[in-house]
């Protein structure tokens, strides 16, 4: 409810445009919602860690990285639940299960794979 009528921050292309939305829908009120085309999230913790902004939705790691260096910074208030999401294949599909299934194998060993598990998951 404290958001009703306030600015908030993302990174452009974030997926918590469609979350905030839905939440200003939630409280009956408008969130506005400013995407950043220039800094990532980190930058916009410390741009409200600066008192440049007032509010930012950034990811939940870079939040906890950040915060013991800025006690001043709610870093805490969960903006959404956890998002477990999965695909959904018809049973009669077998070659795109099996293409499917092949492909995470080949994705797993790469570099990219690794960093977007650390990014996101530890």
């Amino acid at each position: 409810l404290a958001l009703a009528g306030q600015t908030v921050y993302i990174v452009k292309g974030s997926s918590m445009r469609s979350r905030l939305e839905s939440l200003g829908r939630e409280i009956g009120d408008t969130i506005h919602i400013a995407t950043d085309d220039v800094y990532g999230p980190e930058q916009l913790f410390l741009r409200v860690a600066t008192g440049e902004i007032s509010y930012a939705v950034v990811n939940e790691k870079v939040a906890q990285t950040l915060s013991p260096r800025y006690p001043h910074i709610d870093a805490g208030t969960a903006v959404s639940f956890t998002q477990f999401q999965s695909w959904t294949l018809k049973k009669s599909d077998a070659a795109l299960c099996a293409k499917m299934n092949q492909w995470l194998k080949d994705i797993k060993g790469t570099k990219e794979y690794k960093q977007l598990c650390e990014r996101y998951f530890k």
